[in-house]
């Protein structure tokens, strides 16, 4: 599959045929599929580590976009509510409030519960 550049897509289940070649490199085994979300950025991410929590609502919200303005318009957007929620828990994320005291930065944010899970392999 070829991916359009500087283009945002995304993919809640995207499926990959798996093979292996155990001896000869021009003889390829299917050994299983993968079943998984998939997220492709307009470029390269300004930040790293990347967090599941961070790409998820990027992707999905700005899916099929093009231009930076129209990214990130549709990026904030899920913000406009302040539900935005933890991918793998569906926990808030606490960026106002008093809960949110010293949450300065998308590490600080992700910290109380699940920073280390929350990481894309």
């Amino acid at each position: 599959m070829d991916f359009e550049t500087e283009k945002v897509r995304c993919w809640e289940e995207f499926e990959l045929a798996l093979e292996a070649s155990f001896q000869d490199e021009d003889e390829w085994v299917e050994v299983g599929n993968s079943k998984n979300q998939f997220y492709v950025t307009r470029g390269n991410p300004a930040v790293s580590p990347l967090f599941h929590t961070v790409a998820h609502p990027g992707c999905t919200n700005a899916d099929g976009l093009e231009s930076s303005s129209g990214i990130v318009a549709a990026i904030w957007g899920e913000f406009s509510d302040r539900g935005v929620r933890r991918v793998h828990t569906s926990a808030p994320m606490q960026y106002w409030g008093a809960n949110a005291a010293g949450n300065a930065d998308t590490a600080s944010l992700l910290a109380a519960g699940e920073l280390e899970q929350d990481r894309s392999p």
